[in-house]
């Protein structure tokens, strides 16, 4: 044996080896090959698996990722206009007028629709009411009994009866309302429900 080499035959990693020697500064294995470069190697494996185990999980959670409500999804623009909205209501300083004309008014047909329901679904009777004036200004604007159910519910839901009751006057001077068998039924029962029969039969009559 030479002198200028060393035999590892104690360790107890030399033991799971063949052979283990150390020469020249450079360490030699045999059997399992657990080597300064079979352990680089392995290593470098791991991180390449990690990395594509990482890569899998994010592309699985963006394909599942869910709309934050139903039906379409709000725009940014839309956003920023129930946001810029809602502050104008909050601050008796700041006017809606202006709110209305920087953000509502420039937003497309289907932001300004959900809009409206955004603002219905936040519970904010004003702000969804005012919106839907806005809306029947609209050149596209055509009645809907959905529309008009959505909006008595939300407010016979926060008792405002006689703000109902000067919605049915707007719904029965709507032109060209298109029969809505479902709207009408939802309507009836959303009547039914705040006992508002006398505005129910009145409903027959639209």
């Amino acid at each position: 044996m030479n002198s200028g080499m060393t035999q590892i035959s104690h360790s107890p990693t030399a033991s799971r080896l063949n052979s283990a020697w150390i020469g020249n500064g450079n360490l030699i294995t045999h059997g399992l090959g657990l080597g300064l470069g079979g352990e680089a190697a392995n290593n470098s494996n791991s991180r390449k698996n990690r990395n594509n185990a990482l890569v899998t999980i994010m592309r699985d959670r963006s394909n599942n990722r869910k709309p934050l409500q139903k039906g379409r999804n709000l725009s940014i623009e839309a956003i920023q206009t129930v946001q810029a909205l809602k502050r104008a209501r909050a601050t008796s300083s700041c006017p809606l007028e202006p709110a209305l004309e920087t953000t509502f008014r420039r937003l497309l047909k289907l932001d300004m629709i959900a809009v409206l329901r955004e603002l219905i679904r936040q519970n904010q009777c004003y702000l969804a009411l005012k919106v839907f004036e806005e809306i029947q200004e609209e050149y596209w604007y055509r009645p809907q009994i959905s529309l008009y159910a959505e909006l008595v519910s939300l407010l016979g839901s926060n008792g405002l009866l006689e703000e109902v009751e000067l919605l049915f006057i707007k719904l029965k001077k709507e032109p060209c309302l298109e029969p809505d068998i479902n709207g009408f039924n939802a309507l009836l029962e959303i009547l039914a429900n705040f006992n508002l029969t006398g505005l129910a039969e009145l409903l027959d009559a639209i």
